[in-house]
């Protein structure tokens, strides 16, 4: 007699998943990572996983979407409404089924929207923020909330001496006390609170995917303030010779609702000061070295008191189970959810 469980497991994993992406083969960009990093933790589970850039949708793309069946579709950037259109379209062309990724909602307010959104509703949408959430729920789509991850493996904790030769090699003393940013500059993101921190070095990593505002340059470069223009492949070293991260954005739409690089700061045990941002304190709480703010007014103070101690620092504990394996493995039970045959 055939084990319906093993011929369930072998159905799954014969499933083609298309995932609709911004990637475009760096990891600088927030949406980009997300869906890079989930595909590569469920190549082992599907035999026909696909990641297709939707800035290029030529003749290729659709060849590999309507080459053979499709199972499931995953759009991660946004959503906007022309994303939820691209997914219509391939569901009508493939009857398959469709998942949403609210990393970073961009549509128009309901009383706009309601009209068309019962054409466009997908078979779920993966929320983060509390205010997403009721705004898909308040339109009757399904929804159900999955995190960001982190690669716990990529982003550790450095001890003192590692610390001190990354330092070196990136040209910092051993005694500057360093203030990290990563992404890009926007005025939304409001770096310019990190300029008025006395006595500190400021490090704004830049994005090359997700381009900066025109901002003044050299009002914000001075000597106490050092930005990157470039990619880094292993920004996991910039995070290890930091000593705080700060995420101090206080405005909509500057970032993907849970930014990664505040669960990579923590991963490698740093010192987390951010606003609400997002879904931030809806996965984090305040302790351990991980501190909310209500307004950027309290940087400085909250910058003074980590320098004068940093004992209990164990803001790595608080992520422990947002591995991007533990996401990716979520995020395949939806898609086992939504095929699995009814069962009588």
């Amino acid at each position: 007699m055939i084990d319906r469980k093993e011929t369930h497991i072998r159905e799954f994993q014969k499933m083609k998943i298309v995932f609709l992406s911004n990637y475009s083969g760096l990891l600088d960009e927030g949406m980009a990572n997300v869906s890079y990093n989930i595909f590569k933790n469920l190549q082992s589970k599907f035999d026909n996983l696909l990641l297709l850039n939707i800035k290029n949708m030529g003749l290729d793309f659709w060849r590999k979407v309507l080459s053979s069946k499709v199972d499931v579709v995953h759009y991660f950037p946004g959503p906007s409404l022309k994303g939820l259109l691209l997914v219509k379209l391939i569901q009508m062309l493939t009857n398959c089924k469709t998942v949403i990724s609210a990393t970073q909602p961009r549509l128009p307010e309901i009383k706009y929207f309601r009209m068309i959104s019962m054409f466009l509703k997908p078979d779920i949408v993966l929320v983060q923020s509390k205010k997403s959430e009721i705004f898909f729920t308040r339109l009757n789509y399904k929804t159900k909330f999955i995190p960001n991850g982190v690669n716990l493996d990529k982003f550790v904790h450095l001890e003192q001496e590692e610390k001190k030769k990354i330092r070196k090699k990136y040209g910092f003393n051993e005694n500057d006390f360093i203030i990290l940013h990563v992404g890009p500059l926007k005025r939304g993101r409001n770096q310019y609170a990190l300029m008025r921190i006395p006595d500190v070095k400021v490090l704004l990593v830049l994005s090359i995917t997700n381009p900066s505002d025109d901002l003044d340059y050299k009002e914000l470069k001075n000597e106490n303030v050092i930005i990157w223009k470039r990619y880094i492949p292993n920004i996991q070293e910039v995070y290890g010779l930091a000593d705080v991260y700060v995420w101090p954005s206080i405005e909509e739409f500057n970032g993907i609702e849970i930014p990664l690089s505040v669960l990579e700061a923590m991963a490698c045990n740093l010192p987390v000061i951010t606003t609400r941002y997002g879904a931030l304190d809806r996965i984090l709480q305040d302790g351990d070295g991980l501190f909310f703010i209500d307004k950027p007014e309290q940087i400085n103070e909250l910058i003074l008191k980590i320098k004068n101690n940093n004992s209990g620092i164990a803001t790595r504990k608080q992520i422990g189970s947002l591995s991007w394996e533990n996401i990716a493995h979520e995020i395949a039970n939806v898609y086992d959810d939504l095929c699995k045959p009814c069962e009588n």
